[in-house]
């Protein structure tokens, strides 16, 4: 269990500031996003509206989606197995939660296989607006799944973990109990048990 306990701790770093980088820089694009959506829409009031700015703040939303999806998928933001609460024991969810985590690490393996080809054509091709290679906008699909990968690895485990130990059945991030509204972004402690 010490093992999987040391295992847990370190995902849950590297997770945890992934989480913390992705948060700033989704919010730092963001902002640029909307700056640049509100100078293309002023500027069209006078007729000289530069073409680039759509198609860098559409690169600029999928960079986006790709930082914060681990984010989501780690603090159960996204679709979980909320509706079985009530139904199921809580131990049987770690079990669901465990096959879930398997089952989509297995097709986040296949995502990020598929991803290395789309990276590599794009670095042969520029973006039709502005002079960048293309391979620089597709580099958030094999990064982002590498921590979706890595988060859902974590949560697998946390979920092996509650079927080891059921002193672990209160897991916050098998229990999707996250209640510091910092946590929501960045992830959950690993000290539930000394």
């Amino acid at each position: 269990m010490a093992v999987l306990n040391a295992i847990i701790a370190v995902l849950a770093r590297i997770n945890t500031v992934f989480g913390i980088i992705g948060k700033y820089v989704s919010l730092t694009l963001i902002g640029v996003m909307m700056l640049l959506v509100v100078w293309q829409v002023v500027l069209q009031w006078f007729g000289d509206a530069p073409s680039w700015t759509e198609e860098v703040s559409i690169y600029m939303m999928i960079w986006i989606t790709f930082l914060v999806a681990p984010i989501a998928y780690r603090t159960g933001a996204n679709i979980s197995i909320e509706f079985l609460k009530g139904i199921v024991s809580t131990r049987l969810r770690g079990v669901l939660e465990l096959i879930f985590a398997v089952l989509i690490i297995w097709i986040l393996i296949v995502l990020f296989q598929i991803s290395i080809p789309w990276l590599e054509r794009g670095f042969n091709s520029t973006a039709r607006t502005f002079p960048v290679s293309r391979g620089y906008i597709f580099l958030c699909l094999p990064i982002g799944i590498a921590f979706l990968i890595l988060a859902a690895i974590e949560t697998a485990l946390r979920g092996l973990r509650v079927l080891l130990d059921a002193s672990y059945i209160n897991d916050p991030l098998i229990q999707h109990h996250l209640n510091r509204p910092e946590s929501q972004m960045t992830g959950v402690s690993v000290e539930e048990r000394d």
